[in-house]
């Protein structure tokens, strides 16, 4: 479920499952019978969830369907808590038997490669930069030559005017920065990982884009994000050697489908991502990567 006004609390997957049915299905759980006063706190949450529901589609301004929208999230979010303690019997997502997952970005190797010439205060495009290093034609080097400072310049003719390719999992220096995706991080099939015990929020690609600028980099004019390669909600890091370069529609729409998976628990079902991410709060869970959106 999510925080805009549904009629019906739905648990998200492939196939949506109504959140009633999904405790109706947990209740009747052998392993549940001493917990059955949980399942009687998520059916009174789920009825505040749909009362709350209700009260956004009749709101009578913007101020208060905002309030009304964040008391929607909070309660999804216990939903989910509960959830996960109903499930937390079952023997999945472990390290022997971790859940298979399509990951919704490209392997690292996917990613893109980088072309660097000399420091520039101007954007120097990739394209012009790349068919500079290939053909080496002096119009096109001529171009990149007018973009830098006078002194710049004459250093790089000098220096035989070089381009360097910087390839996502290679390790080179670019200035102070050592650039690549470093092995922790890597993306490639049947990657195993655990998510993190504890939330974790999602800071912009700027570490990246402030190190490549100097060089003429201007990310938003490349449509590209500065992307946390392995993404810091599965339990990634906000380093250097986990950041590089994306096409900025595919990095924008990876959070929320990551958001909307679902999963097949052996007895309870389709569970989705949130709940997950709960269990994970108490033991460990892993997943495993078995292709690729």
């Amino acid at each position: 479920s999510d925080a805009t006004p549904s009629a019906r609390p739905m648990v998200a997957s492939r196939r949506p499952l109504p959140l009633t049915a999904l405790l109706d299905h947990v209740r009747t759980l052998p392993e549940n019978r001493s917990r059955q006063h949980i399942v009687r706190a998520a059916r009174n949450k789920e009825r505040e969830l749909t009362r709350l529901q209700a009260r956004v589609r009749t709101a009578a301004d913007d101020a208060t369907k905002r309030a009304l929208r964040s008391q929607i999230s909070e309660k999804i979010r216990a939903i989910a808590a509960d959830l996960a303690v109903l499930i937390e019997f079952e023997d999945f997502a472990t390290e022997q038997h971790p859940l298979p997952m399509t990951w919704p970005k490209p392997p690292s190797t996917g990613y893109p490669t980088l072309y660097f010439g000399p420091r520039s205060a101007q954007r120097i495009p990739q394209q012009t930069l790349r068919r500079a290093r290939e053909t080496r034609d002096p119009a096109v080097l001529g171009t990149i030559e007018n973009r830098l400072a006078p002194d710049t310049r004459n250093q790089w003719i000098t220096d035989g005017r070089p381009i360097r390719e910087f390839t996502p999992e290679g390790s080179s220096t670019l200035g102070n920065t050592t650039l690549g995706i470093t092995s922790d991080f890597r993306i490639f099939q049947n990657k195993t990982f655990k998510l993190p015990r504890e939330r974790q929020s999602t800071p912009g690609g700027g570490r990246i884009n402030r190190r490549l600028q100097p060089f003429g980099f201007r990310a938003a004019e490349e449509d590209m994000d500065g992307d946390h390669v392995h993404e810091i909600q599965m339990g990634g890091r906000d380093i250097i050697g986990n950041l590089w370069p994306l096409n900025s529609t595919i990095n924008r729409r990876a959070g929320g489908q990551i958001s909307r998976m679902s999963f097949d628990a052996p007895v309870s079902g389709r569970v989705p991502m949130s709940v997950l991410k709960q269990r994970a709060a108490r033991t460990d869970v892993w997943l495993k990567i078995t292709g690729f959106s």
